[in-house]
């Protein structure tokens, strides 16, 4: 443990605690702790930083990890405060094309080594979701969506692999 850092006050079942000891504690992919917890986020969110990420908790989602390039774009877009607000699932890395995923309250994330990272929500993503997500024709987002489009329409580019 990273000297001066506190293990977390919070416990049970969806608590930053339990999903840091879920994920293997310091010998897992999250490694040591660089903060202890920190509380005061949108709608009485806390969360802790680790060498390898960080576990975000919301009273309606739960504690959630939360990675890599995934991560990244999630900060990009202003992270709880954004318009894709908490993370509702775990990142998911048994997608078509060895991609990954993680779901927000407000949309995805999708992620493979071809394309990046990038962010749906709305109707876009409803769409995608109807077309077969990245399972189906379309496969993974090449771009995040563009907004004030001619007709005020959104584009989201995509490709078949």
């Amino acid at each position: 443990m990273v000297r001066g850092v506190r293990r977390l006050r919070r416990v049970g079942p969806r608590s930053i605690g339990a999903q840091y000891a879920a994920n293997g504690s310091e010998a897992g992919r999250l490694g040591f702790p660089l903060s202890k917890e920190i509380c005061g986020l949108k709608a009485g969110g806390c969360y802790q930083l680790y060498q390898g990420g960080a576990i975000i908790w919301s009273a309606g989602t739960g504690a959630r990890v939360s990675l890599g390039a995934i991560r990244s774009e999630w900060a990009s877009r202003g992270f709880e405060n954004g318009g894709l607000g908490y993370p509702v699932s775990e990142e998911q890395c048994d997608l078509p094309g060895s991609g990954c995923q993680q779901l927000y309250q407000g949309g995805a994330i999708y992620w493979s080594s071809k394309t990046g990272a990038h962010a749906t929500n709305g109707a876009i993503k409803g769409r995608f979701d109807g077309q077969g997500g990245v399972g189906g024709y379309l496969a993974y987002p090449l771009e995040d969506e563009v907004c004030g489009q001619p007709n005020g329409a959104a584009t989201s580019g995509s490709r078949a692999d």
